[in-house]
């Protein structure tokens, strides 16, 4: 089924003096280390500036709760708003073009790329029933009960730009855990169905209010020397 929305491709790249973006290091810009050989996803998340109507996670009554205190629950106003979207909008980011690590044999200086297809492995037959004693050769695939599939990607909820991201379901998600943080194409995609009912008025009042789109990784690396 078709529906509007936004589809946001960038790329990425950990190079000397460049941005995670690639682009010439400026003041304020962030960069992952050329020391490390492989810099990988742990876990990922989206923050929306401007965004009008966001439920946030990190509330006043979140805060307290964590030292024991108890306050009445914040309360819910942007129904009051006419650039109001909804409070639980959700997004997929999507690795869609080529990770690249360097060689940790080479002191870093070679750059290799994969092409990696995320797949489903499925069960095995039952071997001990399987007569492979009279066959002449033999493959791992001959013991699957079913064709690889490609994995699907699932939405995962955005938070407002003041949010502190947390590790629970719904405000960081795992799904390209292992992947690397440098890759030659990412599509950010915003279905206009999570945004209002009217998913193209939804799209308009996004692009009018929403200043800045921020990306939150969670990263592990090694040096590999």
């Amino acid at each position: 089924m078709t529906v509007p929305g936004f589809i946001i491709e960038f790329s990425t790249a950990v190079m000397p003096g460049l941005n995670f973006f690639g682009k010439p290091l400026l003041g304020g810009d962030s960069a992952y280390s050329v020391s490390s050989f492989a810099t990988k996803v742990r876990s990922a998340g989206v923050a929306f500036s401007g965004y009008v109507g966001m439920a946030s996670p990190t509330s006043t009554s979140g805060v307290l709760s964590g030292t024991g205190s108890t306050t009445p629950t914040d309360p819910y106003t942007a129904f009051n708003d006419t650039s109001a979207l909804s409070a639980t909008p959700y997004v997929y980011l999507v690795a869609a073009g080529v990770d690249s690590i360097r060689s940790p044999l080479e002191k870093a200086s070679v750059v290799r790329t994969w092409n990696v297809s995320d797949q489903a492995i499925p069960l095995p037959f039952n071997i001990s029933q399987r007569d492979y004693a009279k066959t002449t050769t033999w493959n791992a695939s001959m013991s699957l009960t079913e064709n690889f599939t490609v994995r699907q990607h699932q939405a995962f909820r955005a938070v407002p730009d003041s949010a502190v991201f947390s590790s629970q379901p719904g405000f960081t998600n795992a799904r390209l855990i292992g992947r690397s943080v440098w890759n030659n194409r990412w599509k950010l995609i915003i279905p206009g169905e999570t945004l209002l009912s009217d998913g193209k008025r939804g799209m308009q009042i996004f692009a009018d209010r929403v200043k800045d789109i921020k990306i939150y990784l969670e990263t592990y690396s090694t040096s590999g020397n």
